[in-house]
């Protein structure tokens, strides 16, 4: 018998960070929030185009690439790597962000500042920010998206349209469309989806099945 590196059931910290980065993406759909806000949140800059729920998302604000969208400097995520865990969950609790714990529990919150304090990564190292390529090595991530991300997606990546039937959106799609958000999905997984994270895998794979991903049909 193989012996275990921590005790059956005890949750690791790529567990928890990973399940951070997907309360980070929608925690709404991450903790199935059936009763979600309606009006627009008190914080979120008034030249914005999202509308009620989406502008309580964290990255909504914050970005894929966590360094704030919409010109705002103080939502450079990055300056909190490496903190304690404990201020995160502060800021989330304070008066600018009035996330209680009504609406965001304090095991979540804890996850949720795990990812911001342990989970972040600097993508524009994994992806060219003019032309949204991939800098991954698509043969590289050949195998690990035939073998893992297919199961669901289908060799070609067209298994599951995110779009309609009229605009249909797959993964290829996706890939070109929105690298940073999808590298986020691959790290992370997708809220309230069955979907394999790759957490526990070095940054660079991830860099990989995306410059794969990004050699697939978009139609």
């Amino acid at each position: 018998m193989v012996a275990l590196p921590v005790h059956a059931g005890e949750i690791t910290e790529a567990y928890s960070i990973a399940r951070g980065g997907r309360l980070y993406d929608n925690w709404m759909t991450t903790l199935k929030i059936k009763k979600v806000p309606k009006e627009n949140h008190p914080a979120y800059p008034a030249s914005g185009h999202d509308k009620g729920a989406d502008t309580w998302r964290c990255s909504k604000c914050h970005g894929w690439d966590y360094q704030g969208r919409e010109g705002v400097v103080a939502n450079n995520l990055r300056a909190w790597m490496g903190r304690e865990t404990a201020e995160v969950v502060a800021v989330l609790r304070d008066a600018v962000h009035r996330y209680t714990p009504a609406l965001i529990p304090d095991d979540a919150a804890r996850d949720l500042a795990l990812f911001i304090t342990r989970g972040l990564i600097e993508p524009e190292r994994l992806i060219d920010t003019g032309s949204g390529r991939s800098r991954g090595d698509a043969a590289q991530g050949a195998p690990f998206f035939q073998n893992i991300c297919a199961v669901c997606h289908g060799l070609d990546g067209r298994k599951l349209n995110f779009g309609s039937d009229q605009e249909p959106s797959y993964i290829g799609t996706e890939a070109h469309e929105n690298p940073f958000e999808v590298l986020h999905k691959i790290r992370n997984g997708q809220p309230g989806q069955d979907m394999v994270n790759l957490r526990v895998l070095p940054p660079e794979t991830a860099a990989d099945i995306l410059a794969y991903e990004q050699t697939l049909p978009v139609h």
